[in-house]
């Protein structure tokens, strides 16, 4: 499956769940997308395992892998749901997939051109942006 197949799988999923009632409304996607990067960077402040809480990636990632007929098979139904900073990251990548897929995007093309766009770059003096923030418990 390629990265506009898999778009189109996941925006129709999302349709499906009643995710879109039009077009895209730009903002509240985007916050959306936010969301499931403050997930991720809870999930990290937390100090979770990167990856748990699925036999469906590892077996030993899963406290039911020994009950549950489903190991080493995504998708299907169980107790077992990815979690962690990885399954949030690839939230945001599912949202933002689904979203280029809705407004019609040629995701392969994009992603594809804007990454031969980033091997030639090289950061100019004083562009580089570092953020800097505190966790308050």
């Amino acid at each position: 499956m390629n990265i506009n197949e898999l778009a189109k799988e996941v925006h129709k999923n999302a349709v499906a769940r009643g995710e879109w009632d039009g077009p895209p409304a730009l903002p509240e996607v985007l916050c959306s997308i936010h969301a499931e990067l403050t997930s991720a960077l809870q999930e990290w402040k937390e100090g979770n395992p990167v990856i748990y809480g699925t036999c469906a990636i590892s077996p030993k990632d899963c406290k039911y892998s020994a009950i549950c007929d489903n190991v080493g098979k995504p998708g299907k139904d169980g107790p077992c749901k990815p979690e962690g900073l990885a399954a949030e990251l690839a939230d945001v990548i599912l949202r933002t997939i689904d979203l280029m897929a809705a407004l019609g995007v040629d995701v392969d093309a994009v992603v594809t051109a804007k990454h031969k766009w980033n091997l030639n770059q090289e950061p100019a003096p004083g562009e580089v942006i570092i953020c800097y923030f505190k966790f308050i418990p």
